[in-house]
């Protein structure tokens, strides 16, 4: 029951991305509900890599590291 239940909204989704994609691409709208599946998960590989990629502190921009640590220099002052 919940198999056919995950299979019915499985195919809803790729039918509302489909629709989606028909308005941006009118012939290929099948080929983009066929792949919306391979978008969530190409999405949500890169979602987890840059969260990987945070917690290690690896992430880098233009070369240089990005600090994701709160310091007491970065707090914003206000001079009355």
């Amino acid at each position: 029951m919940i198999q056919a239940m995950a299979c019915w909204v499985l195919f809803a989704f790729m039918a509302i991305y489909g629709v989606y994609v028909g308005r941006l691409w009118p012939r290929g709208w099948w080929l983009g509900g066929l792949l919306w599946p391979v978008v969530i998960l190409q999405e949500l590989l890169l979602y987890v890599s840059s969260l990987w990629g945070y917690a290690t502190g690896t992430i880098t921009w233009k070369g240089r590291p990005i600090n994701t640590s709160a310091s007491k220099g970065d707090a914003i002052v206000i001079n009355k």
